[in-house]
């Protein structure tokens, strides 16, 4: 008997009037996103940087990735989610229309004081993704955090051990659509993604 190799995919989307949306953007070890941010100091040369004496404790990279399927396992379900460009675009016009720059947390559990969003786009053919985030999607919502937590920037410094090492949004999310698919697509589409 061949083994059912169809997994769930769920299509997740917020309203406009409700309480849904981001409510924080973490400071994680392992991104859901499977993306790192980069951790900026002086630069030195170009597309280098390393982290020196008067450090401007800076740190870029995706909050989320448009279409990406995210793997996702509650006990015995298994299941993958998705944001398409249109929901992160919401998503992104809602938690800045609340000003919610400084709803930082460590590992989805602590809030952190002194680390606040400073900057934030949404990846098109114009404003495109930083040098060492190639072929990130068109609709991805990348962002820069100021580190002043002397604390969470050793965390991010660290190159043993416990470190952090990327974003990861959390908020109250409903259900657009679900469809099932193949494992094997799904592994397709995520390595088209994160090439």
């Amino acid at each position: 008997m061949e083994k059912d190799n169809k997994i769930p995919l769920v299509y997740l989307t917020i309203d406009d009037d409700d309480e849904s949306g981001v409510d924080f953007v973490s400071l994680v070890d392992e991104p859901a996103i499977e993306r790192d941010f980069h951790a900026f100091a002086k630069v030195k040369e170009p597309y280098k940087f390393k982290i020196e004496n008067k450090e401007k404790r800076i740190i870029t990279g995706p909050f989320m990735i448009a279409n990406l399927p995210i793997y996702r396992r509650w006990e015995d379900k298994e299941w993958y989610v998705v944001f398409t460009s249109d929901v992160i675009r919401k998503i992104v016009y809602k938690f800045m229309k609340k000003g919610m720059t400084k709803a930082v947390n460590e590992m989805h559990e602590t809030p952190v004081d002194d680390v606040f969003i400073f900057e934030s786009w949404i990846v098109d053919d114009v404003k495109g993704v930083p040098e060492g985030f190639k072929d990130v999607p068109e609709g991805s919502w990348f962002g820069s955090m100021r580190v002043e937590n002397d604390d969470i920037w050793q965390k991010i410094k660290e190159d043993d051990g416990y470190m952090l090492k990327g974003f990861s949004v959390e908020g109250i999310f409903r259900e657009d659509k679900e469809m099932t698919m193949d494992q094997e697509v799904i592994d397709a589409v995520v390595d088209a993604i994160q090439k």
